[in-house]
């Protein structure tokens, strides 16, 4: 039988602490070993992890230790962690999109556009600001440009249900639910993402029952984020 992917990832990590028992970035990548479907979202484990690798190496973690901190509800510390991540390396252009979606993931809309206007300035804005925002007309357009730029985006009908949704058209809505649902496999670390928003579709459509389902689903099956 061949040998999954995260079985790799263990293996990859244990030569790798034989190698080198002090080498902060094993602890790096088990943490996202831990933080993932595969190992049964681990949040505390996984953080655990990253102030191992810390004790090593002050200069690493601090990006992954800003994405796992929201899920628990500590916002004030991603915020801090994604800023001494910027501070160790300004030139990176991931930890900078992960600051903006941090915002983007926790709903605080107006601090995710000064972060976007600031490190991407001729970038468009995320069609989710304008969902978010509850600004329809903008959020139609910024969606119509996503499928231009990136047809085969595995969020644009995660967006497209949810302009839908706001819009009164339930089926369509439900539609690309569908198709959201065939886009997104249950071991993505990102799945909690797409069914919350799918309990959101549920949520402006009316349907209690669907809405709760969903939520469920984020919670059991999911990344248990406290958001």
């Amino acid at each position: 039988m061949p040998v999954g992917r995260a079985q790799l990832g263990r293996n990859e990590i244990k030569r790798a602490e034989e190698i080198d028992p002090d080498l902060a970035e094993s602890h790096i990548a088990s943490a996202w070993l831990l933080f993932g479907g595969y190992q049964g979202y681990q949040i505390e484990s996984a953080a655990r992890e990253i102030l191992r690798a810390q004790e090593i190496n002050p200069s690493v973690g601090h990006l992954e230790m800003g994405q796992f901190a929201y899920h628990v509800g500590l916002e004030d510390v991603s915020d801090r962690e994604f800023q001494r991540a910027l501070e160790i390396d300004p030139t990176s252009e991931f930890t900078k999109s992960q600051y903006a979606i941090f915002y983007q993931l926790v709903n605080r809309w107006d601090d995710y556009l000064i972060v976007a206007k600031k490190y991407f300035p001729d970038e468009p804005v995320s069609a989710f600001y304008y969902l978010g925002k509850g600004q329809l007309p903008e959020a139609k357009r910024a969606i119509a440009a996503m499928a231009l730029s990136d047809p085969t985006d595995p969020y644009l009908a995660d967006a497209r249900a949810l302009e839908f949704a706001l819009d009164g058209n339930a089926p369509a809505a439900e539609q690309q639910v569908q198709q959201v649902l065939k886009s997104f496999s249950r071991r993505r670390p990102d799945y909690h993402h797409v069914t919350y928003d799918i309990a959101c579709v549920y949520a402006i459509l009316g349907n209690t029952d669907q809405a709760m389902k969903w939520l469920r689903e984020t919670g059991d099956k999911g990344n248990p984020s406290y958001i």
